[in-house]
């Protein structure tokens, strides 16, 4: 979908092949999924703007938001976690499910940023 934008889109499944491919070709935004395998997404933040810290960073976040029948004790709230990123360094935060045009919007403000 962004893609079709205009928007150069590359995709990592995990931090470490994130970072490789930001080592290779840094960006101007990250969309980070903080529901991550094997990191915290908020200690990914830190670690993304360690080493790009002129990169924008937009954290994604449905995790932590259990219904009745899948508590979860350990689990965070979704927006306590969003909260937590934003204070990590995130430009912007989404709570999934979103609308396409809410990314969008987002990705425009966050762009309009100037960047540290």
């Amino acid at each position: 979908v962004l893609e079709g934008n205009g928007t150069v889109v590359s995709t990592a499944a995990d931090l470490a092949a994130g970072l490789a491919l930001l080592r290779a070709e840094p960006a101007d935004l990250i969309i980070l999924d903080l529901i991550l395998p094997g990191v915290n997404g908020v200690d990914a933040i830190a670690e993304l703007h360690r080493e790009f810290p002129r990169a924008r960073i937009v954290a994604i976040s449905g995790g932590g938001a259990f219904g009745l029948d899948g508590y979860q004790p350990d689990s965070i709230a979704t927006q306590a976690y969003l909260a937590a990123a934003t204070a990590a360094g995130a430009a912007a935060v989404l709570a999934k499910p979103f609308e396409l045009q809410q990314l969008r919007a987002t990705m425009a403000r966050v762009e309009q940023q100037t960047a540290p």
